[in-house]
């Protein structure tokens, strides 16, 4: 018999794990940030979606300019949230981590 399970659909981001682990490590300690990775990158069968917040893709937009113009690009929505974390990087930063601390996250 032929198995017709659909194959599973590999998640498809404008960014690479390590690139993602970049990002957050802006923010959290490096086994933060890979843990977070790991919620998004590992296969997890009792998982059917995954939702990446805007603020993570500007946390990899900080990672260098190369990375904000692919964010951007494959989200130009966000374009000017990108350009103001740029330009008021430490204030976006320390807003961020403020935001994780309450949050609990």
């Amino acid at each position: 018999m032929t198995d017709t399970a659909q194959q599973p659909v590999l998640r498809q981001f404008p960014f690479t794990r390590e690139e993602y682990i970049a990002g957050q490590a802006l923010v959290r300690t490096r086994a933060e940030a890979e843990d977070q990775a790991a919620r998004l990158f590992d296969p997890r069968p009792d998982v059917i979606g995954i939702t990446v917040m805007d603020g993570d893709y500007v946390l990899v937009a900080l990672v260098s300019d190369e990375l904000a113009e692919r964010m951007m690009a494959a989200r130009p929505r966000i374009a000017h949230l990108v350009r103001h974390a740029q330009a008021n990087r430490e204030e976006f930063l320390r807003e961020f981590r403020r935001s994780l601390e309450t949050s609990g996250a």
